[in-house]
C-alpha cells in the first residue's frame, strides 16, 4: 500500500517538475509570478471542490490550519525567487535540499516522538550524496553567481519555511479535531488566492487595465500548462497527507526527496534531452529501494 501511494507520488512529481519549469521560461519577474499564484490558487480552489464530491467542511480548527499553511507557502514564494537572486540554482538546490532533509527528520524525532534507525541513516546518507553530487556535477564553465551572506540567509529562510510546512502537514494528519484533507487544501488554497490576489494589486498598483493584460498575455498552452501543475501538486497533497497518516515524518522526507530528484532526473533526461547524471540517479534509486524494497517482498510473500 505505502509502495503504491509513493509510485503515485514519484508520477505526480515528474508532471510537477516538468509543468513548473516549462511554465517558469515564460514568466518574467515578481508580478507575473503572483499573477501564477494567483490562477494556480484559483484552480486549485475549484479541484479540491470537485475532489471533496461538492462537500466542503470546515471547522475552525481545519480553517487555522489552512491559514497557517497557506500562509507559510506564499511567504516561502518570495524567499525562493529571492534566493535566486543571490545565489546560483545548484548551490541553492544543495543547501537547501540537505538542511531540509535534515532538520525535518529533527523535527519528526522532536515533535512527533519518531524513532532513528540504522536503516534510515543509511537512506538519509545516500540521498545527501546524491544532492552532493548533482552540486560537484555542475558544467564546467557555467555561470554561477556563487554563495552569498544575502542568499545564505534567504535559502535558510527558505528551508525553515519548508520544514514549518512539513511540520503542518503531519499535524493535520494526526489531529482528529479537523475535517478532512479535501476541506483543508481547499481552504488553503482559498487563503493563497487571496494573498495573491493582493499582491498581483500591489505589484501592479492597482491598475485594472494592466491586471487584465497579465492575463490576456497568457497563452492556451500557458493556461494548460497551469492546470496539469494544479493537478499533480494537489494529487502530490492529498497523496502527502495520506502517507504522513501511516507514515513518520523522518520515513516521508528522504524517500519524498529522492523521490523528487528522480522525478527532476526523468523530465532533464527524457524531456529536456539532457545528459544524465548516472550515479546521482544511482545513489537516489538506493536511498528509495533501501526503504520500500523490504515492504515489497513483504507484501510479495504474504500474497503467496
Amino acid at each position: 500500500m505505502v509502495a503504491l501511494l509513493y509510485a503515485a507520488l514519484f508520477v505526480c512529481s515528474i508532471f510537477n517538475v516538468w509543468s513548473s519549469q516549462k511554465y517558469s521560461r515564460r514568466s518574467k519577474g515578481s508580478s507575473d509570478f503572483f499573477v501564477y499564484a494567483l490562477i494556480t490558487g484559483v484552480m486549485a480552489t475549484i479541484v479540491f471542490y470537485v475532489t471533496s464530491g461538492f462537500n466542503i467542511v470546515l471547522n475552525p480548527i481545519t480553517c487555522m490550519y489552512g491559514f497557517i499553511y497557506g500562509a507559510v507557502i506564499f511567504i516561502n514564494y518570495f524567499f525562493v525567487l529571492e534566493t535566486y537572486k543571490y545565489m546560483g540554482i545548484a548551490e541553492s538546490t544543495f543547501i537547501k535540499s540537505g538542511l531540509s532533509l535534515i532538520m525535518l527528520t529533527i523535527s519528526g524525532m522532536i515533535f512527533f516522538q519518531e524513532k532513528f534507525t540504522v536503516m534510515l541513516g543509511v537512506q538519509i546518507t545516500l540521498v545527501l550524496l546524491t544532492f552532493l553530487t548533482i552540486f560537484l556535477g555542475k558544467k564546467k564553465g557555467a555561470k554561477a553567481k556563487g554563495v552569498t551572506v544575502v542568499g545564505l540567509l534567504l535559502c535558510f529562510g527558505g528551508v525553515v519555511l519548508g520544514v514549518l510546512c512539513g511540520i503542518i502537514a503531519k499535524a493535520f494528519a494526526k489531529d482528529s479535531r479537523v475535517t478532512d484533507e479535501d476541506s483543508f487544501f481547499f481552504i488553503t488554497n482559498v487563503f493563497i488566492a487571496g494573498f495573491s490576489l493582493l499582491s498581483v494589486l500591489i505589484t501592479n498598483k492597482f491598475k485594472p487595465k494592466v491586471i487584465v493584460e497579465k492575463f490576456v498575455k497568457i497563452s492556451w498552452f500557458g493556461y494548460l500548462l497551469i492546470a496539469v501543475n494544479v493537478l499533480a501538486s494537489n494529487m502530490h497533497s492529498l497523496l502527502q497527507i495520506g502517507i504522513l497518516r501511516i507514515s513518520d515524518l523522518i520515513l516521508y522526507t528522504p524517500l519524498s526527496g529522492a523521490l523528487g530528484l528522480l522525478a527532476g532526473e526523468a523530465v532533464a533526461v527524457f524531456i529536456a534531452k539532457e545528459k544524465p547524471r548516472i550515479l546521482a540517479t544511482i545513489l537516489a534509486t538506493s536511498s528509495v529501494l533501501v526503504v520500500l524494497l523490504p515492504r515489497i517482498i513483504d507484501a510479495a510473500l504474504e500474497l503467496c
